[in-house]
């Protein structure tokens, strides 16, 4: 099936669904990306007023969005929450909340929102059922098996059939913490033991999905798709490990820049021909329904082929935060044509800049905090100097118990800076963010090197 595009007045169709009214949008999430889409929707002329919820209290004292500090899968509360504030549309951040079916409560309560439904969030919810789904489109990808027992998987792992390791994934979502590259069977055994010790407090440990490994350069791309058509939207690159080198455990990401500079034009546009509409096509070929953003994550191998990682189906945190400050277009109006199953009238709406943009992130001590605790409850000083740089500032993981903001998660805040070259930004956004501290921070020191 082919995407069409509509010749559809843009004006009447927003007068038409609006009658006049502007939209109270709701973002569901605690996160940065949350607060990055908080400042790119508010400033649609489309919106009358945004809330975030729960939002985090940084949110609040940097730009004054306005938190309502209540669980949305809490989804009686959510119902009323929206009820009172006339919620035209909510824009859903995190995976965990998808996966609960926030949507599905959205869609039988009338009230639109941007995001999949339960069965559409399968595709990062279950990482055996996004492998079904890749190979159904047929997509270049890595060999895998899926095993239900650890005796299975260590029987598996004493075969090591891929000669240049595997990548072990649990199939359930674990925040990008149980993901684990092993170039040797020794590795492989470790990462093993330590899901049978189930430190991340799984559903089913056991339950993994074992690829062989590629070696080459990771990137995330992202599509939003009203279930009938799709808008390319960006390409961005996370780092996700640990460590500087890429080195050490899966994280949820420590860093991220857009665009991609390791691909060429044409790769780019076989990723989109090949890869993106393929996935979308095969979707509603297979009566898959599918609205919201699919992240794909692809690599570049060492011998320049294009593979297929995973699929997620919302955007990426940090990427979100790399690319949402690029977007030109009334993100506002793209999604309530989104919503409307009307997203071919606003592709021309949008458009990214040209600039670079480097997304940097300081989190707690002893992060990721399986092995040891996090350092927690510290003041976060922001210095003046800061606000020289033109960079924006995220909050993540941060509570005011009295006077000041204080760390109390993994993720602490964000800098994003944006500039004409990478060398240039790069330079300004390390600058920029050592204007923001608290005590015992990380911070990665080779993003976008």
């Amino acid at each position: 099936m082919q995407y069409q595009t509509e010749t559809v007045d843009l004006n009447q169709f927003l007068s038409h669904t609006l009658k006049g009214e502007k939209m109270n949008i709701l973002i569901l999430g605690t996160t940065a990306r949350e607060h990055s889409l908080a400042k790119k929707l508010r400033s649609s002329p489309l919106v009358n007023s945004l809330f975030v919820m729960p939002g985090n209290i940084g949110m609040t004292e940097l730009d004054e969005i306005e938190c309502i500090n209540e669980n949305p899968l809490n989804f009686e509360k959510l119902i009323d929450v929206c009820a009172e504030n006339a919620i035209s549309m909510v824009v859903v951040g995190p995976e965990n909340y998808l996966e609960a079916g926030v949507i599905d409560i959205l869609n039988q309560n009338a009230i639109q929102a941007i995001g999949p439904t339960r069965e559409g969030a399968q595709l990062e919810s279950s990482k055996s059922y996004a492998k079904k789904i890749i190979n159904l489109c047929k997509l270049p990808t890595a060999r895998s098996n899926y095993f239900e027992t650890f005796e299975e998987a260590k029987n598996f792992i004493h075969s090591w059939p891929y000669e240049n390791g595997v990548v072990i994934k649990t199939d359930e979502l674990a925040s990008g913490k149980a993901l684990f590259p092993c170039h040797y069977p020794d590795d492989a055994f470790k990462a093993l033991s330590f899901l049978e010790s189930n430190p991340l407090k799984l559903k089913n440990p056991s339950h993994l999905l074992i690829e062989e490994k590629f070696s080459g350069n990771v990137l995330s791309v992202f599509a939003l798709s009203d279930g009938s058509d799709y808008l390319y939207m960006a390409d961005a690159v996370d780092y996700r490990h640990l460590n500087e080198g890429n080195e050490g455990p899966h994280t949820g990401g420590l860093g991220a820049y857009s665009p991609v500079d390791f691909i060429t034009s044409e790769e780019r546009q076989f990723i989109q021909k090949q890869i993106v509409h393929k996935i979308f096509e095969t979707l509603k070929q297979n009566h898959i329904e599918f609205k919201g953003i699919l992240f794909i994550e692809l690599i570049k191998t060492l011998e320049g082929e294009i593979k297929v990682l995973d699929l997620r189906t919302r955007l990426g945190n940090p990427e979100a935060q790399a690319i949402i400050p690029r977007i030109q277009g009334d993100l506002a109006k793209i999604f309530h044509a989104a919503v409307n199953k009307k997203l071919s009238l606003v592709k021309d709406e949008f458009k990214l800049s040209n600039d670079f943009s480097i997304h940097l992130v300081k989190a707690s001590g002893n992060y990721p905090g399986i092995k040891e605790k996090l350092d927690l409850f510290h003041p976060i000083e922001i210095d003046k100097e800061f606000y020289q740089y033109n960079s924006e500032l995220f909050f993540s993981r941060v509570e005011k118990p009295k006077d000041k903001l204080i760390n109390c998660g993994g993720r602490v805040v964000g800098v994003t800076t944006l500039g004409r070259n990478k060398e240039e930004t790069r330079k300004k956004a390390y600058e920029a963010i050592s204007k923001v501290n608290f005590k015992n921070q990380y911070l990665r020191k080779d993003i976008a090197t």
